[in-house]
């Protein structure tokens, strides 16, 4: 799938710039935020807060006046401390998909919980959504240049804090996984990392786990060792960014991690059981 060329006419997004917040414009429109300041930068269109001094409530649409009120949507009933014990598959599963595509922010302006994942993997966050007892499901976004996607953006300064405290940090280098995963629900979580960031190939035998943390490869490496016998290898090459890209691979034995890891039961993502089932089938 080649990314989308986006072709908003400028009088639609003067329109919307006039009326309503980048965030709630893009909202409008399908779109990611980020597309909307691109397409507002392209015309030489102000946004609302610069040409107001006024932001608007994404709660009731509201309009806020500068140091009033609350901009981003309350969720009354969010779970926040729900990865603050890994008691079920689901937790487990989740935590290693947010370790290997999530993201947190506690800057002062912007405290929030966000990932993201290309269509269609991105109907896993509807899941993720129930387990949080989020109101909404996942916002499908369409960004210039890119494949379309969906979201989940949480804004909780309290959920935010619990997952940084398990170790989903808001640089993905240095993200790990500090809270106890129970041995029998490690699976879950080394399913969520490969649905996440690993690579599953039928065709060509192939299963490695790849991300910029050193940790998370080093916590992967003691859990094969200690669930399957399995000595990992982990190797990294420099990106042009300066970070350490990390690839894990698992002894010569990458069927029997997917037989554990994606054995039935708990969430995971279609198109990657399906690589894995058809391994394990032509290959049994």
């Amino acid at each position: 799938m080649q990314g989308v060329k986006l072709e908003i006419p400028e009088i639609t997004v003067r329109r919307l710039a006039a009326e309503q917040s980048d965030t709630m414009a893009a909202k409008s429109l399908g779109i990611a935020v980020s597309s909307f300041f691109l397409l507002r930068k392209r015309y030489g269109i102000p946004s609302f807060t610069r040409s107001t001094g006024c932001r608007r409530s994404l709660r009731d649409g509201k309009l806020l006046k500068p140091g009033e009120g609350i901009a981003h949507p309350w969720h009354s009933d969010l779970y926040v401390g729900c990865f603050e014990r890994i008691d079920s598959p689901a937790k487990a599963y989740f935590l290693g998909l947010l370790a290997a595509d999530g993201h947190t922010s506690l800057k002062p302006n912007a405290k929030f919980v966000s990932i993201e994942l290309q269509q269609p993997d991105d109907a896993v966050l509807n899941e993720l959504s129930a387990l949080l007892r989020l109101n909404r499901g996942a916002q499908s976004l369409l960004r210039e240049g890119k494949k379309p996607s969906g979201r989940l953006l949480i804004h909780s300064r309290e959920l935010t804090e619990s997952l940084i405290r398990g170790g989903i940090t808001e640089n993905t280098e240095t993200h790990s996984l500090r809270v106890h995963v129970p041995p029998d629900l490690r699976s879950h979580c080394v399913r969520g990392l490969l649905d996440g960031d690993g690579h599953i190939s039928a065709r060509k035998k192939s299963l490695y786990l790849c991300g910029c943390s050193e940790s998370i490869a080093a916590t992967v490496t003691q859990w094969a060792d200690e669930q399957l016998g399995i000595q990992a290898a982990c190797k990294w090459r420099s990106l042009p960014s300066g970070k350490r890209f990390f690839t894990l691979t698992f002894g010569g034995r990458p069927r029997d991690v997917l037989k554990w890891a994606y054995a039935p039961g708990g969430p995971r993502i279609p198109r990657k059981e399906v690589q894995a089932d058809l391994w394990l089938s032509m290959y049994e």
